[in-house]
Parts: structure tokens; sequence; C-alpha cells
């Protein structure tokens, strides 16, 4: 089941976030909520997350990867140690983009990889 936090966390109702993200309930966010994107019809997104055993947004992350595994969305998701915060980031990120990285070669078979 999809928690309400999920909907609205609160750092989004901050105006900076708002900039990025619209208002709650706006248009900018349905059109890129991951829960709708995953119940759309055709290919679901391919999608790569993880989280901080101590970050604030474990349990959602883990009933988003309850979902997916319900729908029998293939993802790739992995608890690690750390919080919500620049360190966790610096450790982790560069194995995400490294991941988006070949997914968008995937995706364009036909373009050239650059050294």
């Amino acid at each position: 089941q999809r928690p309400q936090v999920m909907l609205a966390p609160h750092w989004l109702e901050d105006p900076p976030d708002q900039a990025v993200f619209g208002p709650p309930g706006g248009p900018l966010r349905r059109e890129h909520d991951l829960w709708a994107l995953t119940e759309r019809p055709g290919p679901p997104p391919r999608l790569h997350f993880d989280c901080g055993i101590d970050d604030f947004l474990l349990e959602e992350n883990r009933a988003f990867r309850r979902h997916l595994l319900e729908h029998g969305i293939e993802h790739i998701y992995r608890e690690r140690a750390g919080g919500h915060g620049w360190r966790y980031c610096g450790e982790n990120l560069p194995e995400s983009i490294a991941w988006l990285g070949r997914t968008l070669i995937d995706c364009a078979p036909n373009s050239e990889v650059l050294p």
C-alpha cells in the first residue's frame, strides 16, 4: 500500500522544492509520480535506487520496493550503511551514475561511447 508520506514529504512543501517539483497535487508531480508510472500501460521505467539504513525515508523506499515486487517490475534496490546526507551520496552516487550511463547506452544502441 502506498504510504501517505510518499505523496508529499515535508521537504517537498518548502518553496525551493516547489520550484522544482511544483505544488502538491500539481500536474508536474502527477506526471512524474513513480508510483503512477509503474501502473501506466507500456513498459515500466528502469529503476535503480538505494537508501541508507539510517535514512528517514527508509520505510518509504521499502514500501515502494514492495510495490515493485508485487507488480513484477524489475529494479535494483540496495540498502546500505548511512543516512540521508552528503557522505552517503558521496559513497554511493558514483555507482548509481554508472548504472544510469549504462542504461542510457542500452537505450541508444547506435550511439558512440566516448572514453
